[in-house]
């Protein structure tokens, strides 16, 4: 269950990283690196959302199949 309240929080922050960083482009008085960077860092958030969540299907699945050939 903590693995998935991580997975949630990890998507959450990136999405709103994201966000801020795709906000900060649009605004000229912004340094471009800066909007860069933040933008960037939140897509490498999501990416790490999405291999958390892979290993929480991936357990589920070796769970789910260790209980089956019982």
């Amino acid at each position: 269950m903590n693995t998935i309240r991580e997975g949630i929080i990890a998507g959450v922050l990136g999405a709103a990283v994201t966000a801020v960083g795709y906000a900060a482009k649009q605004n000229r008085k912004i340094d471009k690196m800066v909007s860069n960077t933040l933008f960037g860092f939140g897509i490498h958030i999501l990416s790490l959302e999405r291999s958390i969540f892979s290993k929480i299907e991936m357990n589920f699945s070796l769970s789910s199949y260790s209980s089956i050939k019982k």
